[in-house]
C-alpha cells in the first residue's frame, strides 16, 4: 500500500506586532483628529448661534427703545404744534381782519422762536434706526424734518425783517405803518399779513407731518420684531 505523502498546509504570515501597533496608532490618531474637528465645529457653530441670538436681542431692544422715544417725542411735538397753531391763529386772525378792514391796528413784531421748534431726528439714523425701522417710518420722519427745515428758513428770514423793521418802532403813531388816506399798510410793511399767514401754514404743515410720523411709529410698534 502506497503511502501518500502531502505537503504540510501553510498559513499566511500574520502582521508583525510592530506593524499592527503602528496601524492601531494611525487609526486612533485619525479618530481623535475627526473627533476634535467635529468638536471644534460644534463649538464654533454654537458660538455663532449664541452671538446671533445676542445680536438679535440687542437689535430688538435698541429698536424698542428708539420706537418708545419716538412715540413719546412725536406725541409731545404734535400736541405742541396743534396747540401753538390754534393760539397763533386766534392771535393773528383778529389782527389780519382789522388790517383788511382798514382799522390800522398796531403791528406786533413777529415771535416764532418758540412756535415750531422740533428736535432733529437725524441722530436716530446714526443710532441704527435706518436698519431697525421700516422705510415708511424713516420716510415720515425725514419728510417732517425737511418740511420743518425748509419753512423754518423762511420764518427765520421773516423774523429778522420783523426785528429790523417793526421792533424798533413799537408804539410809534399808526401813520408810520399805514397810509393815512387809504388806511392800508405802507409798501415797506405790505408783506406783513403774508408773513403772518405763512406762520400759520407752517405750523399746520409741520403738525400734519408730525401726525403722520406718529401714526407710522405706532404702526411700526404693532409689527412683529425683525
Amino acid at each position: 500500500m502506497e503511502n501518500t505523502l502531502s505537503e504540510p498546509e501553510t498559513k499566511a504570515p500574520s502582521a508583525s506586532p510592530p506593524v499592527a501597533r503602528r496601524q492601531r496608532r494611525y487609526y486612533q490618531g485619525v479618530g481623535l483628529w475627526l473627533l476634535e474637528l467635529v468638536t471644534a465645529f460644534v463649538a464654533v457653530y454654537a458660538a455663532f448661534l449664541l452671538n446671533n441670538y445676542q445680536a438679535s436681542r440687542a437689535s430688538a431692544l435698541r429698536r424698542e427703545q428708539i420706537l418708545t422715544y419716538l412715540e413719546k417725542e412725536l406725541t409731545m411735538v404734535a400736541a405742541s404744534l396743534h396747540s401753538n397753531e390754534k393760539g397763533y391763529n386766534e392771535g393773528t386772525g383778529e389782527l389780519l381782519r382789522k388790517i383788511a378792514a382798514g382799522e390800522m391796528p398796531p403791528l406786533e413784531p413777529l415771535d416764532w422762536a418758540s412756535s415750531a421748534i422740533i428736535n432733529d431726528q437725524g441722530w436716530l439714523i446714526q443710532a441704527g434706526g435706518l436698519e431697525l425701522l421700516s422705510i415708511d417710518t424713516i420716510a415720515a420722519l425725514k419728510t417732517m424734518s425737511a418740511t420743518y427745515n425748509a419753512d423754518w428758513d423762511r420764518m427765520s428770514h421773516f423774523q429778522r425783517l420783523s426785528d429790523a423793521l417793526l421792533a424798533p418802532h413799537v408804539g410809534d403813531p399808526a401813520d408810520y405803518f399805514y397810509d393815512p388816506v387809504s388806511h392800508q399798510l405802507r409798501p415797506r410793511f405790505a408783506a406783513y399779513p403774508a408773513m403772518l399767514r405763512f406762520g400759520s401754514a407752517t405750523l399746520h404743515d409741520v403738525g400734519a407731518c408730525a401726525d403722520k410720523a406718529l401714526a407710522e411709529v405706532r404702526k411700526e410698534r404693532q409689527r412683529p420684531r425683525p
